[in-house]
């Protein structure tokens, strides 16, 4: 496994580990007890993220290919391009609530948005450069907390009475 970078745990509970050099995605048991098994796809060319939509659906980030590849339901079956439009050395997947994916797109300092049946392209999620960003890179989702009758507004939280 050469050149690590893309992690994400499979809905069995196991590791994937994407590597950027060897071109393949590694799959190690959720407990640390190995290796499994590890995959290719036509087209991969510097895998350098990984994702699972909430079907258990595995897409993997090719920078240099510029693309979002799709896998089958069982992770090593490859589909093919999920999406393309617009990726420049794209970095990171993440599925937002609701399923669309984005896709963090290093060289055009965005954050992208896919259909999540189609991966037809539904334009930029966070603009070119909004808020100084600049070589977009890893993200993540924060789900709205929940609302809290004790929280008051100053930041803290009262768990005593």
């Amino acid at each position: 496994m050469d050149g690590p970078v893309g992690l994400a745990f499979g809905p069995e509970g196991d590791l994937y580990v994407g590597a950027a050099l060897s071109n393949r995605v590694f799959v190690f048991a959720g407990d640390g007890s190995g290796l499994r098994r590890s995959f290719t796809c036509a087209g991969f060319s510097n895998l350098v993220g990984l994702a699972f939509d909430d079907a258990g659906t595995l897409y993997a980030v090719n920078s240099v290919s510029n693309n979002v590849v799709r896998f089958n339901r069982l992770p090593g079956a490859c589909s093919g391009v999920f999406a393309s439009t617009g990726l420049r050395t794209p970095i990171h997947p993440w599925f937002m609530p609701g399923g669309d994916l984005l896709v963090g797109s290093f060289a055009s300092d965005s954050v992208l948005r896919y259909d999540r049946d189609t991966g037809a392209f539904a334009g930029e999620f966070v603009m070119r450069g909004a808020g100084g960003l600049d070589g977009t890179h890893n993200f993540a989702w924060m789900p709205e907390a929940p609302f809290r009758a004790d929280y008051d507004r100053s930041g803290s939280l009262d768990f005593f009475d």
